[in-house]
């Protein structure tokens, strides 16, 4: 540590040995110390009692600056200074600013909104999706508002999920900070304009808090749509007299209709996929004895080009049913059930387009 004596006119009248090492590499070369003592910091003033102040010094022979923190005390006839090296402190800071902007740089690309939060709770960090998304003022957001205070101006833009007891939602945003600070947030907001937002927290080293908001308003829509055709598509077979099951590549039920489940008794949709070995045995156990089912689990699990193929099967109650097997697109199989003297005049198409009979 640096130590010195400055009198009211700022000249040096003491230092210590700290001081006068490090003076000799300040002066120009072929000069030698001597009295009075140069100023190592030149600064027009001492630094108020008590207050740190950093100064920087360069070396006479071109090496790397100096850095140190400068503190002063009154004396009655001047000040008392002391200087502390401060270069390890100076080149963290430097390499976090590095740090912090090559992150900003990489974040900058993604479209999904990221804040970042110290913790205090300020915002530290965002990306540009985290304020196109939110529409946040620039100005506020660089100001380094809190956590709540981020969540408050989303609030007043419409884009948090109208709360009907507002003294209950200043409450649930403890419970968010708190649950994101655990890893355990995540949440799906439906937004007033038709928007979704799927919001995450996330909690960082030293008690850092991530905030990551996703637009998933396309992918909820298509979601939708796509569960808007299952149903479509689950209500047509419905209304159709034949019984229908659908089995995957796999040999696993994806598909039944109402008419399967009132002939066999059988709800394929209301548990997990069976696979066609266990929904042959549970036939079999219906069923007059055939050979029948053995052919109909080797088509189903058969990979490749294959042909409608039909087949009579008895059931324990008298009634002839008639089993009728079609390719699917993907490798899927669907089998097809019609009970009486009329099932063999029943048709369907194939997967090659031709009308074909069932029997």
């Amino acid at each position: 540590m640096l130590g010195w004596n400055e009198n009211l006119q700022g000249e040096v009248i003491w230092a210590n040995s700290a001081y006068l090492f490090a003076t000799e590499h300040i002066i120009d070369k072929g000069q030698e110390l001597g009295w009075p003592l140069p100023k190592f910091f030149h600064h027009e003033q001492p630094p108020k009692t008590g207050a740190a102040l950093r100064a920087s010094v360069t070396p006479s022979d071109g090496s790397e600056v100096k850095w140190y923190e400068v503190v002063c005390h009154n004396e009655k006839d001047g000040y008392l200074c002391f200087a502390t090296p401060i270069d390890a402190v100076v080149h963290a800071e430097a390499a976090q600013r590095e740090f912090t902007q090559s992150l900003a740089k990489t974040f900058a690309h993604l479209p999904i909104g990221l804040a970042i939060f110290d913790k205090k709770r300020r915002l530290q960090l965002f990306n540009p999706a985290f304020r196109n998304l939110t529409g946040l003022a620039v100005e506020m957001l660089t100001a380094r508002p809190s956590i709540l205070m981020v969540l408050d101006g989303l609030r007043e833009r419409n884009m948090l999920p109208e709360p009907k007891d507002y003294q209950g939602w200043r409450r649930k945003l403890g419970d968010f900070e708190r649950a994101a600070a655990a890893g355990l947030f995540e949440e799906t907001w439906n937004l007033p304009d038709g928007q979704t937002f799927k919001v995450t927290g996330r909690p960082h080293p030293n008690g850092a808090l991530a905030l990551i908001i996703e637009n998933v308003s396309h992918e909820i829509f298509r979601s939708r749509r796509y569960q808007a055709d299952l149903d479509l598509s689950q209500s047509v077979i419905d209304h159709i007299d034949l019984g229908i099951v659908v089995f995957s590549q796999a040999g696993r039920a994806v598909v039944s209709n109402t008419s399967y489940q009132t002939l066999w008794g059988h709800d394929l949709n209301a548990g997990q996929s069976e696979s066609i070995r266990h929904v042959c045995a549970f036939w079999r156990d219906r069923s007059a004895p055939s050979t029948a089912w053995l052919e109909i689990e080797d088509y189903v699990l058969t990979i490749g080009d294959r042909v409608a193929w039909s087949a009579q099967i008895r059931l324990l109650d008298g009634r002839l049913l008639t089993c009728k097997l079609s390719p699917l697109s993907g490798g899927s199989t669907m089998v097809l059930f019609a009970v009486g003297e009329g099932a063999a005049s029943l048709s369907t198409v194939g997967s090659d387009g031709q009308t074909l009979k069932l029997a």
